[in-house]
């Protein structure tokens, strides 16, 4: 399913090759840093730009999975700036409320908030032309009503799994 581009102007690809490819460098910028005050989020911090360069190959590749692990690098790097500085992270609660920071590694998080929200702006852009482009071809296809069906039902089943694992988190896990 998750397969090749079709309708995507090579503007909009080099565009997220370089958002994605400077969010995953300003992470490698700032994880050493990291690793200092909370190992964990310095691992995830170089992880984040192993994704980061894996997405790059997918959307060079002009491959659909490239923007979708894009999307989940760079989102979930945004994601958890804000839960850092509004609610904080195990170990990691001081910069609470500490949006500039107070060295070169921490004031790079705003640059990469834009960078990132610009990425994640993109890729909404980017499947939307995408599902437009294959609504197009499913109207010529026989099948196109099955498998909007089937997309129903399995997103539903998705929204149930999704709510039964905040169901337990909260019961077992707060």
């Amino acid at each position: 399913m998750l397969t090749s581009v079709r309708q995507i102007p090579k503007a909009f690809r080099w565009s997220g090759i370089s958002l994605i490819l400077a969010t995953g460098l300003i992470h490698l910028v700032a994880a050493p840093d990291h690793y200092e005050e909370a190992t964990y989020i310095g691992v995830l911090f170089s992880a984040n730009l192993l994704g980061a360069i894996a997405a790059v190959i997918g959307i060079y590749r002009n491959e659909l999975w490239g923007w979708w692990l894009g999307a989940a690098v760079a989102g979930g790097a945004l994601a958890m700036f804000l839960v850092s500085r509004l609610i904080g992270l195990p170990g990691f609660e001081e910069h609470v409320g500490s949006w500039l920071g107070d060295s070169v590694e921490d004031n790079l998080g705003i640059p990469s908030l834009f960078i990132e929200a610009a990425f994640v702006g993109l890729f909404v852009w980017v499947i939307t032309l995408e599902a437009r482009a294959q609504a197009l071809a499913q109207q010529s296809s026989p099948d196109g009503q099955k498998r909007e069906e089937w997309g129903l039902i399995l997103l539903i089943a998705g929204g149930v799994v999704l709510l039964i694992g905040h169901i337990v988190h909260l019961l077992f896990f707060s």
